[in-house]
């Protein structure tokens, strides 16, 4: 018909009018791409990192056929790339952002692109463009491309590869992608996108494959096998069902904090709600903030991406902005408990039975409450400002704290049997002993005692060369300290550095502050005539590993020697004296007990969250009722392999402010500071993944292709009978919060034969 219309007005004849020419009329067929051709994997990846971008394709072996709804698509032959720069325009001019993804073949960018796209460049139009690279002009007969070191005649050429032409053009961002690597294809176009809009200009994919018709009889095909099911197709059961899972970050915290629930508040801004949430399990958070050693971050799957979120800075931004504020307490039943110890475990079970109404009194035998909090950490670690506005938040819940009173010397056991419950924390104060001769000399001194007298304004006057033995917190938080007071401590430990059970990061600060430490040594004697003067140290060489990984050491014989010193202080740990306690006391029924009394895993996370624990017991124990978590999850647990790591950017967590060590070393000031409220909801809302938590992005509803997903007041449902169980939403969900159970066949959803295309499947009845 067009051959007769050109003939027509070549020898000056008008076209005669006719009616207008319907396509309907014609016969459909479908593309010619060929099976097995690695364009086929390039538009279904664009499909899945873009469910509903405008793509402009300028294949032609593609355009000779008809669309198959890979995505919605412009065919331009010739044009794709400008058709996209001004696309681009027009949305901007609307104040729009629509992804737009221009895929071109790679002989079509040699003799028509390139100039479109020092256009595009140019004009700084933000767009993605794959060049499907298959190394060849198929349509015209697989002529060679300019990117090859031939020309179509056989004659040598100089090869010109598209990376240095797409360079010459301006260029930036160009990754070179196999895409029959689906998942790096997808990944590699999301992150083309996200480069082209934070680098103001168009982002470049090479989908890089040899051509299949040049591959035929080198490339092993694979056979594709379609395995019916062997039982009916009970859909019912194969449905998707959005589940509330949990991320690693709530597993690992000892305390018990719904860490993505207020993650999850901070990221929408609502950072007062998120503080008064985090308060409903955590009577701590701004002390949390600052010394807690988060395992919560060392279980974050965004720390296998790039880094952990920083949630102990958040948890501290959080707990400084709820200062003062009083959580409401529930209706007073009556009843009257008595807690021993005004530690984090002890206070932590009064603020949580006070919130459930019970009458709480505190008995702690040092002259001001909060126990380790209190005499157990420098003022530069935790301000004991800070700690005590969080203690006087639970004292406004009407919780009574009696300090100066011993229980079993000033106070007899037997008063708290006239309660109707008794939670016992009185802590870990014992020093433990090393055992070794001359442990009682003059001039040494015990960690615990130590810090109690340096929080209490007295510390004992130590200068000199003064040797630390042990590896822990307690440890550390000496030696620093004995920095601070003019002293030049020597940290001297039996293992090897990385078996200290102290924090890392508290390890490479006192180091840094120039805190000298040796290791691989014991003390095996301490000598002095009326004060101690020298160290005795054996050498140790490490063994085979102990339940906890630690490699095991033993002595080296004859390595002994004597070091000179002014002083000594060991910190080697503590540990629960119940010799005070009536025998049988702790096996009634009404008494409880918890935090470092109890458990040899000591911090004070556990024990806040063992005070937590303790008071859901007792209001059990009580009551008969149950108190529900602060969030409804299932427990699955969601690994790092399930999140979808393409839908997400690489950043670096937020730096606070920190003295630096010189500074530090000093005084006594705070070392660390906190992040702004800014820098907390950009952490939450642009790094965190919300692993197993739904976060309303829709990428669920916009990949189904049968529309059965709908949005119905900010939740989804799922539309049974529309619905083919392709597991595409499950598939797409960057957070793995769709569950679907896999069938054992397939199960006729007819995904690959209406989205991916494939030209070698058929559907047979049934």
């Amino acid at each position: 018909m067009i051959e007769e219309v050109f003939l027509q007005v070549w020898e000056g004849k008008r076209p005669p009018r006719k009616e207008p020419l319907s396509l309907t009329s014609y016969t459909e067929r479908p593309p010619t791409l060929c099976p097995g051709c690695p364009h086929r994997a390039s538009f279904y990846a664009i499909k899945r990192a873009f469910p509903q971008a405008i793509f402009t394709s300028d294949i032609g072996c593609y355009t000779l056929g008809l669309n198959q709804g890979a995505v919605d698509i412009v065919l331009d032959m010739g044009a794709a790339i400008n058709m996209a720069a001004g696309l681009w325009e027009a949305f901007v001019q609307d104040g729009e952002e629509v992804p737009i993804v221009a895929s071109i073949g790679d002989s079509t960018f040699f003799h028509a692109g390139l100039p479109a796209l020092l256009n595009a460049v140019h004009t700084g139009a933000r767009f993605v463009l794959v060049i499907l690279d298959n190394g060849t002009t198929a349509m015209t007969g697989m002529q060679p491309t300019p990117a090859v070191d031939q020309l179509a005649d056989g004659r040598p050429g100089e090869p010109i590869p598209l990376e240095r032409a797409l360079k010459g053009c301006g260029v930036d961002h160009i990754e070179v992608v196999d895409p029959y690597d689906v998942p790096r294809m997808i990944g590699a176009v999301r992150e083309a996108y996200r480069s082209c809009h934070s680098r103001g200009k168009v982002a470049v994919v090479i989908a890089r494959h040899p051509c299949v018709q040049l591959t035929k009889g080198v490339e092993q095909r694979r056979r594709v096998e379609v395995h019916p099911l062997r039982a009916p197709l009970e859909r019912t059961a194969l449905l998707p069902v959005y589940e509330k899972k949990t991320p690693p970050c709530n597993k690992a915290c000892p305390a018990g904090n719904d860490v993505e629930g207020f993650l999850a508040l901070v990221a929408e801004g609502k950072t007062e709600e998120a503080s008064r949430s985090l308060l409903l399990t955590n009577p701590f958070p701004a002390v949390c903030g600052r010394v807690c050693f988060h395992p919560c971050e060392s279980s974050c799957n965004r720390g296998q991406f790039d880094e952990p979120i920083s949630i102990s800075q958040v948890e501290r931004f959080l707990g400084d902005k709820a200062i003062g504020y009083v959580p409401e307490k529930g209706e007073v039943n009556g009843r009257r408990v008595a807690v021993v110890g005004a530690g984090p475990s002890g206070l932590s079970c009064a603020y949580h039975l006070a919130l459930l109404g019970y009458q709480v009194e505190v008995f702690e035998a040092m002259p001001e409450p909060g126990g380790l909090l209190r005499y157990g950490i420098p003022p530069y670690r935790l301000p004991k400002e800070v700690l005590r506005q969080e203690i006087e938040r639970i004292k406004s819940l009407g919780v009574r704290i009696r300090t100066g009173v011993r229980v079993g010397r000033d106070m007899p056991f037997e008063e708290l049997r006239g309660y109707d419950a008794v939670f016992l924390a009185p802590g870990a104060q014992r020093p433990r002993p090393l055992g070794i001769p001359g442990e009682d000399l003059p001039g040494i001194y015990q960690g615990i005692d130590f810090l109690r007298a340096l929080n209490e304004g007295d510390p004992p006057e130590v200068r000199g060369k003064v040797a630390v033995i042990g590896g822990g917190n307690t440890a550390i938080d000496v030696a620093c300290s004995l920095l601070r007071l003019g002293a030049n401590p020597l940290l001297l430990y039996r293992r090897r550095r990385e078996d200290m059970p102290a924090h890392p990061g508290e390890v490479e600060e006192a180091l840094a502050e120039g805190v000298k430490m040796e290791f691989l040594l014991s003390p095996v004697e301490f000598i002095g005539e009326g004060r101690v003067r020298e160290v005795r140290l054996v050498r140790m060489t490490p063994g085979k590993q102990d339940r906890e990984g630690r490699r095991e050491v033993q002595p080296v014989e004859g390595s002994e020697f004597s070091i000179e010193v002014d002083g000594v202080i060991v910190a080697v740990g503590e540990e629960a004296d119940f010799s005070l306690l009536p025998e049988g006391f702790t096996e009634e029924g009404k008494v409880f007990s918890g935090g470092d009394f109890t458990s040899s895993t000591r911090s004070v996370a556990h024990a806040i969250g063992a005070g937590r624990e303790g008071a859901l017991a007792i209001h059990r124990f009580l009551s008969g009722e149950e108190v529900a978590g602060p969030s409804v999850r299932i427990e699955e647990e969601v690994p790092f392999e399930a999140i979808e790591l393409s839908f997400f950017s690489k950043g670096r967590r937020p730096e606070a402010p920190r003295l630096s060590p010189e500074e530090a070393s000093r005084g006594f000031q705070e070392i660390q500071g906190g992040i702004t409220e800014e820098e907390a909801i950009r952490e939450a809302r642009e790094r965190c993944f919300h692993c197993g938590s739904c976060t309303g992005c829709d990428f669920c509803l916009l990949s189904c292709p049968e529309g059965a997903i709908r949005k119905v007041d900010g939740s989804y449902q799922v539309d049974g009978e529309r619905c083919t169980l392709c597991r595409l939403c499950a598939v797409a969900c960057p957070r793995s919060v769709i569950s679907m159970p896999v069938a054992e066949g397939c199960v006729g959803c007819g995904y690959c034969l209406s989205e991916f295309g494939c030209p070698s499947l058929v559907m047979n009845e049934g």
